[in-house]
């Protein structure tokens, strides 16, 4: 994870996907960028972090992987990241479920 730079000014948290030819042929990366999308799209709710570029790395066996498996691991991610990032004066970390 690196930290936000103030040079590129965005509201909000952006999501990149990186799924490469080892997983797959065209079809099948496809097929899993398209279920990384929506499982960012149901959980946007645990992206509260403004100004924060997550990227998403597809790793062998996650063709394999049931939905709910894939989301659950990406709650989990974003809580251990969350614990890792310092908020920013006046930013309450309400869409973090870890508490410390």
């Amino acid at each position: 994870m690196v930290p936000p730079d103030p040079k590129y000014d965005h509201e909000g948290a952006r999501v990149g996907f990186t799924v490469t030819k080892r997983i797959g042929n065209a079809v099948m990366r496809n097929r899993i960028k398209r279920r990384l999308r929506e499982i960012v799209r149901i959980d946007a709710m645990h992206l509260s972090r403004s100004h924060v570029d997550y990227v998403l790395i597809a790793r062998q066996g996650v063709e394999k992987r049931r939905f709910e498996d894939l989301s659950k691991d990406f709650k989990l991610a974003l809580r251990r990241v969350h614990g890792k990032l310092k908020p920013k004066p006046g930013e309450s970390n309400s869409g973090d479920t870890n508490s410390r």
